[in-house]
């Protein structure tokens, strides 16, 4: 598991549904560092801040109602490769491994051990 957070999270709530909320758990937790903060109504909740402490985000896993029900939350990390490989170790899959635009900035599309897809890119860069 990362030391610190790697995660820089935009905007400040990110929602994933999950069939196996315990595996979703586990995977967000070992992928990004983050530690859960308790069930609300049935949900778990974990808050990820950023290294400076400067920027925090709140995500709720909560069970899934249909099996085509899915989102696409966007993660800023600061250490892209690592956290690549974590995705990949803890049973998740890329996609899509690129870079923006015309740009050095490394972009990936992946999906979670639910089947969600997010995507992720080095933080700093300027893609909106």
């Amino acid at each position: 598991m990362p030391k610190r957070n790697d995660a820089v999270l935009s905007p400040g709530l990110l929602e994933i549904p999950a069939a196996d909320v315990g595996r979703a758990v586990d995977f967000y937790q070992r992928v990004f560092g983050c530690v859960m903060e308790g069930l609300v109504d049935g949900a778990r909740c974990f808050r990820v801040r950023t290294p400076e402490g400067d920027r925090e985000a709140t995500a709720v896993i909560r069970a899934r109602v249909t099996s085509d029900e899915t989102v696409l939350n966007h993660f800023a990390t600061v250490s892209f490769g690592d956290v690549v490989g974590r995705v990949l170790r803890h049973g998740g899959s890329v996609m899509i491994l690129t870079k923006v635009g015309h740009s050095d900035t490394p972009f990936a599309y992946c999906r979670d051990t639910e089947g969600n897809r997010f995507s992720l890119e080095r933080a700093g860069s300027q893609t909106r």
